[in-house]
């Protein structure tokens, strides 16, 4: 199959251009930090969103898989062993997002949301309380649904690791376990909003926030904090390097801590495979660098 063009992020913040040429431009907003207020909810329309959402992976071997999107309807869905870690499955759902954003980085911007299969939950925070991040820039190419899709894909595979340490014996007893929010792909059924960049969101539900502080913990060029090194988060990059045979790495790590258990969102993968995972996969040479200073602190700090 075609694979769906890299988009260049870094490129694009400097120069407005994506890498093929095309013009872009920074969407007009706000940031609001402020949750709305129920009655503020409820003066926002609730609108049929798609819903895809990665199969479950079984196994590391899965992970080597070429991207390949199937597009299977969540209900009724028969699990398929055979298919690989990158096919999604779809499903038809509500929501409901506030006007401006809340925060933003580099190159996305979040909103507060809500998110649920029957309209008249949609006001339960409990059960429909999510955040949406979509790109900041309009133009051809950055908001894309392949560009979603390999975003839900990382953060999924991340997932995936981090389940698979904490019940590993490379997760001794006393570190804290390591959760990555699940992501899937929210699109409107509606196009109004396609030209605006606002059609489409990668959702994940909100990061715990009572005494907690958000924190980048590492990046994807091998430099780590200092200042919030803990042994947890370096055993389990190493464990992803380890376990997957050298074939990638999860890096970028950031969120919180809470509860004597990590909780990470907007991970990167750096892998072999420089045509997968999109533009913050630097490929292998930066993979060598990020596992030299994990394993280097590892030893001063052990």
């Amino acid at each position: 199959m075609a694979f769906a063009p890299v988009i260049d992020m870094a490129a694009l913040l400097k120069s407005g251009r994506t890498s093929s040429g095309t013009a872009v431009s920074l969407k007009d907003y706000c940031i609001l930090p402020s949750i709305p207020s129920a009655d503020e909810w409820k003066r926002l329309a609730a609108v049929y969103v798609k819903v895809y959402r990665n199969r479950s992976i079984k196994s590391v071997k899965e992970l080597q898989a070429p991207i390949a999107i199937g597009m299977l309807r969540f209900l009724g869905f028969r699990d398929d062993p055979s298919r690989r870690a990158d096919k999604t499955r779809e499903s038809t759902m509500f929501m409901r997002r506030a006007a401006d954003p809340f925060a933003e980085g580099e190159i996305r911007i979040a909103y507060h949301a809500q998110l649920n299969r029957k309209k008249h939950d949609l006001g339960d925070a409990n059960k429909s309380a999510m955040v949406m991040k979509a790109f900041k820039h309009i133009g051809k190419g950055p908001n894309d649904r392949d560009q979603y899709l390999k975003q839900m894909e990382v953060s999924n595979i991340a997932k995936f690791l981090a389940d698979e340490y904490n019940k590993s014996s490379l997760c001794p007893a006393h570190c804290a376990h390591i959760r990555v929010l699940q992501v899937c792909v929210v699109e409107e059924e509606d196009e109004t909003n396609e030209k605006a960049g606002a059609r489409r969101f990668c959702a994940e539900e909100p990061l715990p926030t009572d005494g907690s502080v958000f924190i980048k913990f590492s990046n994807n060029t091998g430099h780590w904090e200092e200042d919030h090194l803990d042994e947890s988060l370096l055993r389990f990059a190493d464990f992803t390097y380890q376990i997957t045979n050298k074939y990638l790495m999860v890096t970028d790590l950031q969120g919180d801590n809470k509860g004597n258990q990590f909780h990470l969102t907007d991970p990167v993968i750096l892998c072999k495979d420089i045509l997968r995972f999109g533009n913050t996969n630097l490929g292998e040479k930066f993979m060598e660098k990020c596992i030299d200073s994990t394993r280097e602190l590892m030893k001063e700090n052990g």
